[in-house]
């Protein structure tokens, strides 16, 4: 193979690379704008209310990223059945 060729293969499969981790990641971002949108419509009148925690937190990362893991977490049913949470009740 001509040092050209293999250079041009290089360039190709480069391209390659970026082009599906753009799309893989804009895909992940759309999800998750879904995830979030979703919890704040099921919120009914209190959207408001996460709306206004979102905003508090818009300016720190870390705890907006928090904020909105938990407020896309509150309509997963979510619940732990087993035989020892039955001897307590």
């Amino acid at each position: 193979m001509k040092p050209l060729s293999r250079c041009l293969l290089v360039i190709v499969a480069a391209i390659s690379t970026v082009a599906v981790s753009t799309s893989v990641v804009s895909c992940g971002k759309k999800q998750a704008n879904e995830y979030l949108e979703y919890a704040l419509r099921a919120a009914g009148y209190n959207r408001s209310e996460l709306e206004a925690v979102l905003d508090h937190y818009k300016d720190d990362s870390e705890k907006f990223a928090a904020a909105r893991f938990l407020i896309e977490k509150m309509n997963t049913p979510f619940s732990i059945i087993n035989d020892s949470i039955l001897l307590i009740y």
